[in-house]
């Protein structure tokens, strides 16, 4: 994710290659992240097309986004067949909030700090 961060923050060849590569080392050590990548950098561009076309937060945003994945499912869905991947059959246990902030306390700093930073330059 930070390589698709400093590949937008100032786009060059040389970032698309290494978020590029990143991704495909990514998939190939666990599959199912590379479907998660993926819409994550679908969300990210249509967010940043929207907001350079002028369309505030909450107009056709939601839905957009709502649609990216959708196709997204829709292509994993179609292409499954062809990589002979099942979609698996578990789901995963909820986390209690107490493991999770136990586990990543520097994402926890950080997404304190992140959001605080939004709100305080969004007013």
């Amino acid at each position: 994710m930070l390589s698709l961060y400093f590949t937008l923050l100032k786009f060059t060849v040389g970032r698309v290659t290494l978020t590029a590569f990143l991704y495909a080392t990514t998939t190939f050590l666990h599959v199912y992240e590379g479907v998660t990548l993926l819409a994550i950098t679908v969300g990210v561009a249509y967010s940043l097309l929207a907001q350079e076309a002028g369309d505030p937060p909450l107009g056709s945003r939601p839905r957009g986004l709502y649609n990216c994945r959708r196709s997204l499912l829709h292509l994993a869905d179609g292409a499954s067949p062809f990589f002979r991947l099942s979609v698996p059959s578990w789901r995963a246990l909820n986390l209690p909030f107490s493991t999770l902030f136990i586990a990543y306390p520097l994402a926890w700093v950080l997404l304190g700090w992140g959001l605080a930073d939004y709100w305080r330059n969004t007013i």
